[in-house]
């Protein structure tokens, strides 16, 4: 099973990091402050490491923005996207709310985005897109969450506006 989560807008999206791991060497990280579990003191300080901190691998993601059409994706008339990393909790579900809360302050529009091949189709696009349309204003993080969970039944897309809109 392969899944792939993303947003697109009209207005570029701000890069963020995923502030729960660390991405350096373990000197780095030590030069931090960070705990080193005991695996790392086989290795030399050059080495480059991915870490959890804190235990909070759950609460963290990442939004890296990518060039329109240079990956496998739904047609959208938006000119940006950006890859969203696994919107598996309600925790990351707060974390997006507040980013799309932000962006939206120059967009109108956002298109959240999940595609997946699962065991009952080799051919994920030839099934059709569930669309949801929802307001900003009356988005919710458990909306976001259980848009993401639903990766398994269809592709989906749900449009965030603006302005006051029904939802489907």
């Amino acid at each position: 099973m392969t899944w792939f989560e993303y947003m697109t807008s009209d207005v570029p999206f701000k890069e963020k990091e995923n502030e729960y791991l660390f991405s350096g060497t373990i000197g780095e990280a030590m030069e931090q402050g960070i705990t080193l579990p005991d695996w790392c003191k086989k290795y030399e300080l050059h080495r480059k490491i991915l870490l959890s901190l804190d235990g909070e691998a759950e609460a963290g993601f990442f939004i890296k923005p990518f060039e329109k059409n240079s990956c496998d994706m739904r047609d959208t008339d938006k000119l940006y996207c950006a890859e969203i990393c696994y919107m598996g909790t309600l925790k990351k579900a707060e974390i997006l709310l507040g980013y799309l809360q932000e962006h939206m302050k120059q967009s109108n529009e956002v298109e959240l985005w999940h595609l997946s091949q699962w065991t009952h189709t080799d051919k994920p696009y030839e099934i059709a897109t569930k669309t949801t349309i929802v307001s900003l204003d009356d988005l919710t993080a458990e909306m976001i969450y259980a848009f993401f969970d639903d990766y398994k039944s269809a592709p989906g897309c749900m449009i965030v506006q603006k302005r006051n809109c029904k939802a489907n």
